[in-house]
């Protein structure tokens, strides 16, 4: 390899590994040019005049390259022999280069980099067949997902926006017994399905964000310290309730369930947050009669739960636990009030608008005729087994329901069914009846 007119040559550089000699058999033909065989021999058949593939053990005839190489050749397992030293009988199969000269990088020459070799040959047999990462996939920790998508199908599945994730549909807020899609469900709130991509913030004690105030009906402030980890707003509405049930800050309905005064939640409309907190008028909101306190409470030795001008207060602190819900610092009580500022946290899902053309085979447009077939049969068995509940229970209706079992048992099939009989007619004009059948007339 030449440089620039009039100057040196530039000096061959090896990269590569060691040389070796890949001998390929060659292609010969069979001749009776042997004048010293025996008479035996003579009488014995003689080789086809035909060409053969042959590494003979002594020089034979030349051949054509072209013709006598092939890749397949080289591909085929035991058809090369590989010589470390140069190959002597060159005439005896076809020679080709398997590896040129020695290596000069002191990575992979053993020798030369015994002291100053960084990386190890096996090390650098594995990153050559690693991705030359043009395309770095950065792992988000708050999202927990990937933020590089190499198709546009992979940035729809990551925003929950696919036909495939839209089909079906979760319920997050509203009525549940409403068809989806339905006029009644339009208040509902849905999530498709599908992984979460939601933006969950950190919290903890050394990001100062972790620490908010409430008062209670006793007039006492209480601290909530929530523990370090990635929250949503479901999530840390949950860890301030568990605080609420640890203090016994809530009432009891009717049904016996947990009624807390105070809540975190999300509008997904307006992306904001809401503070709740219950308003003055505790003696119309949560009568006495009805809702009950926990029956170990001591915080009502200080002030009624239903006495008037009683308060319930989320106090925000001037903190990162302000920006976190992006409200400011101060007390927020006497009902919802929202964030003044974008806040970081969010809920842990992607609100869907579902209202497809037909609701109910969740679908835009018409169904085939075997889906329609498969759904009406499905309708059926389940109104035949909820006909069941009235006369013989939730427990035959749950039993005779559509994918339970083939050969349902209930409690008819346990009473039987009653034997008929045609009525005999005395002579005296009354019938003759007998135990355990049923007259038809």
């Amino acid at each position: 390899m030449s440089a620039l007119l009039n100057m040196n040559k530039i000096p061959y550089t090896s990269w590569k590994g060691k040389t070796l000699d890949q001998v390929v058999a060659s292609l010969q033909k069979n001749t009776n040019t042997q004048s010293n065989m025996e008479i035996h021999q003579l009488m014995q058949p003689q080789p086809l005049k035909l060409y053969r593939r042959e590494i003979a053990s002594k020089p034979s005839e030349t051949c054509n390259n072209r013709t006598s190489t092939r890749i397949d050749s080289l591909n085929m397992p035991g058809s090369t022999h590989i010589s470390e030293s140069p190959y002597q009988h060159a005439g005896n199969g076809l020679v080709n280069t398997l590896h040129i000269d020695e290596t000069t990088l002191s990575a992979e020459n053993p020798p030369a980099c015994e002291d100053s070799c960084i990386f190890s040959p096996e090390a650098n047999a594995r990153r050559r067949v690693r991705s030359s990462g043009m395309i770095p996939k950065k792992f988000n920790v708050h999202k927990n997902n990937d933020q590089y998508y190499t198709s546009t199908k992979q940035y729809l599945v990551s925003r929950n926006r696919t036909i495939k994730q839209n089909e079906y549909n979760y319920i997050r807020k509203g009525n549940s017994g409403v068809e989806p899609g339905t006029g009644l469900s339009k208040s509902n709130i849905y999530s498709p399905a599908g992984l979460s991509h939601c933006y969950q913030p950190e919290i903890s004690a050394s990001h100062n964000n972790n620490h908010f105030q409430y008062l209670w009906l006793d007039g006492v402030t209480y601290d909530v310290f929530i523990p370090d980890g990635k929250y949503n707003v479901e999530s840390l509405n949950q860890v301030f309730r568990n605080q609420m049930a640890q203090n016994e800050h809530y009432y009891i309905d009717s049904a016996g369930e947990k009624v807390f005064l105070m809540n975190i939640s999300y509008n997904n409309i307006t992306e904001q947050v809401i503070l709740y907190a219950t308003p003055d008028v505790l003696q119309t909101t949560y009568p006495a009669p009805s809702y009950t306190v926990p029956p170990t409470t001591t915080w009502l030795t200080s002030v009624p739960y239903n006495a008037p001008g009683a308060n319930t207060f989320i106090i925000i602190l001037d903190n990162q636990f302000s920006k976190l819900l992006g409200a400011l610092p101060g007390q927020y009580g006497s009902g919802s009030n929202y964030s003044q500022m974008r806040p970081e946290i969010t809920q842990n899902y992607v609100r869907l608008y579902y209202k497809p053309s037909n609701p109910g085979f969740a679908v835009q447009g018409a169904v085939d005729s075997s889906t329609r077939i498969h759904r009406r049969k499905y309708n059926t068995i389940n109104d035949v087994a909820y006909s069941m509940k009235n006369v013989y229970g939730q427990g035959t209706a749950n039993a005779m329901a559509y994918g339970v079992s083939e050969t349902p048992y209930s409690l008819k099939q346990q009473t039987g069914y009653e034997n008929t009989a045609v009525p005999v007619i005395k002579p005296d004009g009354s019938v003759c009846v007998k135990k355990n059948y049923i007259y038809r007339y």
